[in-house]
């Protein structure tokens, strides 16, 4: 096969894992892949190895934004259009050998526009102890909204969605995987979320991000919470919502639901806000306990 495949890859002195990752890379079968990387002024031999690992490669730029989600949107306006199929990748991270020639046929079987998946979650030894939560609940806008889906380590799309999100004027949004489920829910492109994990998602103590299981995780997702990160969050998601709401074809539908969620957020009696957002909107999360905390959230103007 000769379908072409761009890996964006943001790194920050990575030489500890990203040899893993890197060898993992090359085993893709059924595809040709170009790396596509910005570096946040690596002082290890992180790019050392990228030059050194038979991959085909382009150092976009060596000095980066100090931010991943700013490093990745970066790319994304740099990369050539002449791919097939773009994706994300982390540094730490390790791929399964059929990750992109599965999620490929996945995508041009069902005519789907972007996919995304579950993910093994090894120790800093690869070693599996779990896998992130399966969702169940359908996919729309009303979800995206209030939750990102999947990992951008785990994220594939077509040329057709690249050339989309190109137009954009991209910040900073919370993150970078979270806008590619909201604009796809947006467009009514088909997003597929497959429950057959693709990527070792390596935990360890410089993770940006990090696992969404285990009560310790849970106790977290509460503290930022109520600390306003998620209500920061869903401002820094309001200029690519908007963006596209000018720049995109939009339908009225999806158009009105962006705006009267941002206007009811601000509403001051947190029972109207409540039956707004929930009951008139019907905005949700992928689980009970999702849920529990985006009522929360409502409750305490915290959303």
């Amino acid at each position: 096969m000769n379908i072409k495949v761009a890996v964006l890859i943001s790194t920050f002195n990575g030489e500890k894992y990203i040899n893993d990752l890197l060898k993992s890379v090359k085993r893709q079968i059924g595809v040709k892949i170009n790396l596509f990387v910005i570096d946040d002024s690596s002082t290890d031999n992180t790019l050392r190895f990228i030059r050194r690992s038979g991959i085909k490669y382009t150092i976009v730029s060596k000095s980066g934004f100090k931010d991943p989600a700013k490093n990745f949107f970066f790319l994304i306006k740099k990369v050539p259009l002449n791919f097939d199929y773009y994706c994300f990748c982390d540094q730490d991270d390790v791929w399964l050998k059929n990750k992109s020639i599965d999620s490929i046929k996945h995508l041009n079987n069902s005519n789907a526009s972007i996919l995304g998946s579950r993910t093994y979650y090894t120790n800093h030894k690869l070693k599996v102890y779990s896998t992130s939560i399966n969702f169940k609940k359908k996919l729309s806008l009303e979800n995206a909204l209030v939750q990102s889906i999947a990992g951008g380590n785990t994220m594939i799309w077509t040329r057709k969605f690249q050339k989309i999100i190109r137009k954009l004027k991209l910040s900073l949004p919370a993150s970078h995987d979270w806008m590619l489920y909201q604009l796809a829910m947006m467009l009514n492109h088909k997003f597929i979320f497959l429950k057959t994990p693709t990527v070792l998602y390596r935990q360890h103590e410089k993770n940006n991000i990090g696992a969404n299981t285990g009560i310790i995780n849970d106790f977290k997702r509460i503290y930022w919470g109520l600390k306003g990160r998620y209500k920061s969050f869903h401002e820094l998601n309001r200029e690519h919502l908007f963006n596209g709401i000018e720049k995109l074809n939009i339908n009225r539908k999806n158009k009105k639901l962006i705006r009267d969620f941002y206007k009811f957020r601000s509403l001051q009696n947190p029972f109207v806000k409540f039956y707004k957002i929930v009951f008139q909107l019907k905005i949700y999360r992928q689980t009970f306990k999702g849920n529990l905390m985006l009522f929360l959230a409502i409750f305490l103007n915290k959303i």
